[in-house]
């Protein structure tokens, strides 16, 4: 008598849980779909700033000029032109010059790597947890490793993704 409600009972708490966790996996699915084509979008953008010739030339107060202006396209990002010894040389916004030398997203990009994503780090001249993406910039003569292109995303901005927003423009 008192075993068909609890059988019932047990029916829908397994449903429950099954629909529960079929509507997360959705989710998370979504999520990164939104988070890899930022991500996408984002290394568009660095890389055609690294194969920019003022950038390939360090021509800092042009590139400093140049990355102002796409500061104020992609307002998501932050973005830095660094030197092969882990120098940030010139900035896009006003955040302070910092050097990146040890990082290992940086040495894989010295390294020759096209695409790499730090992962969420505490960043040393901004006080915050990032996501840093990095390219190389080459010599156009030779394609030897001359610099490094860097975009940072602050961490919390990745936080409207669960909600659909996304990062501005990107959700």
């Amino acid at each position: 008598y008192i075993r068909t409600p609890l059988s019932i009972l047990r029916y829908f708490s397994t449903k429950l849980e099954e629909e529960t966790i079929n509507q997360c996996e959705d989710l998370a699915e979504n999520i990164n779909l939104q988070i890899n084509g930022y991500l996408d979008k984002s290394f568009i953008a660095i890389k055609s700033i690294a194969a920019n010739p003022t950038v390939q030339a360090f021509d800092l107060p042009n590139v400093k000029t140049y990355l102002l202006q796409v500061q104020k396209v992609y307002t998501e990002n932050s973005f830095s032109l660094d030197d092969t010894k882990g120098n940030q040389v010139v900035r896009g916004d006003a955040i302070p010059l910092a050097n990146i030398w040890e990082r290992p997203f940086y040495q894989a990009a010295l390294n020759g790597q096209d695409e790499v994503i730090s992962g969420v780090v505490f960043s040393k001249n901004s006080n915050r947890f990032v996501v840093n993406i990095v390219t190389p910039v080459r010599n156009p003569d030779n394609n030897s490793v001359i610099g490094i292109m860097q975009g940072s995303i602050t961490f919390r901005k990745f936080g409207g993704f669960e909600r659909g927003g996304g990062v501005r423009g990107y959700g």
